[in-house]
């Protein structure tokens, strides 16, 4: 008796999302928190708990869409990051996390480009990376001085 070939269904895993607000240090309070997001980011690679990469999503008409890179432009976060300031993603629920570039991506599940994010995590100091490192190098200035 042979076994009838079933065809391959692909597996579709569900989106994960994170949702929140970008930020910069100068336009807005840094916690805002009691107000609803402004953005969302889908996690589509994510290299470790700290760091993914990620579809921008926002509310134009009220329902979430991606974001069009040419439709980037009108957030002030994105001119700012344009312009070479430092832009944060506030994320509800687990803090700042340091946007390392925005870009325009596309897939074939979404073949239409969409604004992409890398995002890294903060420490719980605030400062961007290598914490130890710094701390030591500031430690070697006041004594050589």
């Amino acid at each position: 008796m042979t076994t009838p070939h079933l065809p391959m269904i692909p597996m579709v895993e569900p989106s994960v999302f994170v949702f929140g607000d970008f930020v910069v240090p100068d336009l807005l309070p840094p916690s805002t928190s009691g107000q609803p997001p402004l953005a969302a980011v889908e996690i589509l690679r994510e290299f470790s708990p700290r760091e993914f990469i990620g579809k921008v999503y926002h509310q134009p008409e009220g329902t979430w869409r991606p974001l069009h890179p040419t439709n980037a432009a009108r957030y002030e976060w994105y001119n700012k990051y344009q312009s070479g300031t430092k832009v944060y993603f506030e994320m509800r629920g687990a803090g700042r996390w340091e946007v390392e570039w925005f870009r325009s991506e596309s897939n074939a599940r979404s073949p239409n480009p969409y604004l992409a994010v890398a995002l890294r995590r903060l420490n719980a100091e605030g400062t961007e990376r290598y914490p130890a490192l710094k701390k030591k190098l500031s430690a070697r200035k006041r004594y050589a001085g």
